[in-house]
């Protein structure tokens, strides 16, 4: 599909390539473990019905990333603050959300999100509301 005709494609596009010139901390998937056994505060910016579908990691914190700006307050942790979405854009968004409220806490994005947790086996829980 040839996304030049789709009208503002261009502005999605040059937000596409400013997201990708944010500065942030990663951590790769590989340390996804680690941080579940450690109990450390994980943050689902996912969206309720994304969760839904997919499932989401034991213990894990859900804030949709819609809900954030006036639910950030709701944080609390003394600990690191580890954030994921699905694939990764909207956790950086979180981040630098959370970074300009001065939280407090460090923070890091999840390389690759849920989908690439899944793709080396991190176990997810079933959603109930």
């Amino acid at each position: 599909m040839n996304f030049s005709n789709i009208y503002g494609y261009y502005y999605i596009n040059d937000w596409y390539n400013k997201l990708n010139k944010i500065k942030y901390e990663e951590i790769t998937v590989k340390s996804i473990n680690n941080i579940i056994l450690n109990n450390e505060y994980i943050l689902d910016v996912r969206e309720i019905n994304e969760i839904i579908n997919t499932g989401f990691i034991s213990n894990s914190h859900i804030i949709p990333l819609s809900k954030l700006k006036e639910k950030y307050n709701s944080i609390k942790t003394n600990s690191n603050i580890y954030i994921l979405c699905k694939s990764g854009k909207r956790a950086i968004i979180a981040y630098t959300f959370l970074e300009s409220k001065n939280i407090s806490n460090k923070l890091f994005v999840l390389e690759g999100g849920i989908d690439k947790a899944k793709s080396i086996g991190v176990n997810l829980v079933n959603y109930s509301s």
